[in-house]
């Protein structure tokens, strides 16, 4: 009916938990936004000013007699990411775990950059680890990724079949993850996979690769990352 209203309760995990999926579909209610969710969170150390709801002093922890703040200080240090997710309700990337912390996300490559050739990033996963790829442009000291892939379950014909229909091209230096030179290998040969309805819909620009109901597709200029 018109005044009903869904409640949900859970502890944050990962920005794209159930939590997270919805915000990023409905967003925060507000005046302009009369379907979005209202957003309760107490944190395990408070932030910001006290409120009506949570009148507790920036820093003050949310159950003393329990999670002491020198407890909860002790778990943001040793894990400040799950700290973030667990504790503060909060998950996001931690800056102080990011290899490179001062970076920004940009909506297209820069000018600057867009004339460089190209070259890309691999890392292996398949259960519990995704496979990612980045495509990386490079100048001096300026660099931009843009993320083309980050997925589990992915087999080595799929991880092709992804980077050829995002104009990934034959020739490109990959640098990989020198732990697996089977499949770096196996990346390199030339590769038939059939060519389903799902995948013809899902890939459908990859018709010049199609040989009746097989897709051949070329070997990969996949390396070793060296340290």
């Amino acid at each position: 009916h018109n005044e009903s209203q869904q409640l949900l309760c859970n502890t944050r995990w990962d920005e794209y938990d159930v939590a997270g999926r919805l915000l990023a579909r409905d967003g925060e209610y507000s005046e302009t936004n009369l379907n979005g969710w209202v957003v309760l969170k107490f944190e395990g150390i408070k932030t910001g000013s006290p409120s009506l709801l949570d009148p507790r002093q920036a820093g003050e922890a949310l159950f003393p007699e329990r999670h002491s703040l020198q407890k909860l200080l002790g778990v943001k240090q040793a894990n400040p990411i799950g700290f973030n997710s667990l504790y503060q309700q909060d998950p996001r990337p931690s800056v102080e775990a990011l290899v490179y912390p001062m970076w920004q996300q940009v909506p297209t490559v820069p000018e600057n950059l867009r004339h460089t050739v190209p070259y890309y990033g691999l890392d292996f996963g398949f259960t519990n680890d995704p496979t990612a790829l980045v495509k990386v442009y490079q100048h001096n000291s300026k660099v931009c990724l843009d993320e083309l892939l980050y997925a589990t379950g992915l087999s080595n014909a799929e991880i092709k079949l992804a980077y050829l229909s995002q104009g990934g091209l034959v020739g490109a230096l990959i640098f990989a993850d020198a732990a697996e030179p089977k499949t770096i290998a196996d990346l390199r040969q030339l590769t038939l996979v059939e060519a389903t309805a799902e995948r013809q819909a899902k890939y459908p620009n990859l018709r010049q690769y199609l040989s009746g109901s097989t897709y051949r597709l070329p070997g990969l200029n996949v390396v070793a990352a060296v340290k």
